[in-house]
């Protein structure tokens, strides 16, 4: 019998569940709907969640696991034997990697779990005892679904009704957040979140076009926007602020993970990327306008938010990010600011009054 035709698992000898998603912020997000099936399915069950210690915030007090495993990115031989040693103390039921990299692949091969489940995927698919297809002839996957896939092999009939969740700001985070708020002037504004980059070059609309953007935005006194990002982006928003002569509130580079989720907390419309912070936005259930480069919203759309997706049809995307065959990266930077500031205007007309909202526009996932 081979590995993906073994029996179903009996529910009732699943009583301790170990799930592996080491990093990164939106693909840890996006395993919460797969939690929440688990938590739903399995509502005695004792589940434990690994993940890098810079994004175990995103799963702590969310009130659908027993235990955070936190490791470091960079363990080591020592620390990654430790970190097996815990695990197979733990005499795991089942495991599920949402990730399926060399690394996860292996803490759940060498954890003890009795029965293992990942993805179908190249070298690494005989660690697992029961096998999910991650891609498809008929077409693209939303990754959300591809983990909710993991699931039905302990639970077949889970459904797709699941949200994303992560925990609320915590009292420190969001003092620290109003008293940003009430220094920028924003309390009596509709705030507008605009993450200036995403991390990579493949995902950067380009600083002629966010300046554009926010130049766009002068005549729009009731929306104020407010940049977002890493301590990377620094060198970004100087040269944004340069460029637009006058000052734009900013907590570039200034916000922990707890602080972003109390600043989109307070936010009313999200604007950047396929990025961390758009699924982060998304589960704090905010208007969306997302911006798709070389991802496809196919694979990562916001779930189950109120967006727009905004894209361009080219017959290079999906890319795997290595290099662009255009060499100007035209998939993300010829979308028009204006398009942007139009997609703003509708999603923010939507929140007072859902006449204006366009429902059939093409992206939207509710």
């Amino acid at each position: 019998m081979t590995r993906i035709d073994q029996p179903k698992i009996e529910e009732a000898s699943i009583k301790r569940i170990l799930l592996v998603r080491p990093r990164r912020m939106g693909d840890i997000i996006l395993t919460t709907p797969a939690l929440r099936a688990l938590r739903s399915a399995f509502p005695e069950a004792y589940l434990c969640y690994l993940v890098e210690k810079p994004y175990a915030r995103l799963i702590e007090g969310n009130g659908l696991v027993d235990e955070v495993l936190a490791i470091k990115p960079d363990p080591g031989l020592v620390g990654l034997l430790t970190i097996i040693k815990k695990l197979r103390r733990k005499k795991f039921d089942v495991a599920l990697d949402f990730h399926g990299g060399p690394r996860s692949a292996l803490l759940v091969l060498a954890s003890g779990s009795r029965w293992k489940i990942g993805y179908k995927t190249k070298y690494k698919a005989w660690v697992y005892d029961y096998l999910v297809p991650r891609s498809y002839a008929s077409g693209p996957v939303h990754s959300v679904i591809n983990h909710l896939n993991l699931v039905r092999i302990l639970k077949p009939e889970t459904g797709q009704e699941f949200s994303l969740k992560v925990p609320p700001s915590r009292p420190e985070e969001r003092e620290k957040i109003e008293a940003f708020w009430k220094q920028a002037g924003l309390f009596s504004r509709k705030v507008l979140a605009l993450h200036i980059s995403a991390g990579n070059r493949f995902r950067d609309w380009g600083k002629e076009n966010l300046v554009s953007f926010l130049e766009g935005l002068d005549s729009w006194s009731e929306v104020w926007p407010l940049l977002i990002g890493s301590k990377e982006d620094k060198a970004r928003e100087k040269e944004i602020l340069e460029s637009l002569g006058r000052p734009v509130p900013s907590l570039v580079g200034q916000t922990s993970l707890g602080d972003l989720i109390a600043v989109l907390e307070k936010a009313d419309l999200f604007v950047g990327p396929d990025s961390g912070p758009m699924h982060l936005a998304a589960a704090l259930n905010k208007p969306i306008v997302a911006l798709f480069g070389p991802t496809l919203p196919a694979h990562f759309a916001p779930w189950k938010a109120k967006a727009i997706i905004l894209e361009r049809p080219m017959a290079c995307r999906p890319c795997r990010q290595r290099f662009c065959p255009e060499k100007n990266f035209a998939c993300l930077k010829t979308i028009k600011p204006e398009e942007v500031i139009v997609a703003c205007q509708n999603l923010l007309s939507s929140e007072s009054s859902e006449k204006n909202f366009p429902r059939k526009e093409k992206g939207n996932i509710n």
